[in-house]
């Protein structure tokens, strides 16, 4: 019985299939295959500094700072 229900299920799906295909054929403009967004060429977690030099600087007075204890 259990067979019987898994091949009334792959039938289903076989049609399914074959429905949507046609659909998608006869208007692909309500069905894109791609969602339109583009991925981003390169994400940053944490971005690199504009300027280096400044930021470095920027760290080391902080670090001197906070060793110094104000």
């Amino acid at each position: 019985m259990n067979n019987r229900k898994a091949i009334r299920l792959t039938d289903a799906a076989l049609r399914r299939r074959t429905l949507s295909s046609r659909w998608r054929r006869r208007h692909p403009q309500r069905h894109p295959r791609t969602s339109g967004c583009r991925q981003p060429e390169v994400v940053w977690i944490n971005p690199p500094a504009h300027d280096f030099i400044a930021q470095t600087a920027t760290l080391a007075l902080a670090a001197y700072l906070t060793a110094s204890g104000y």
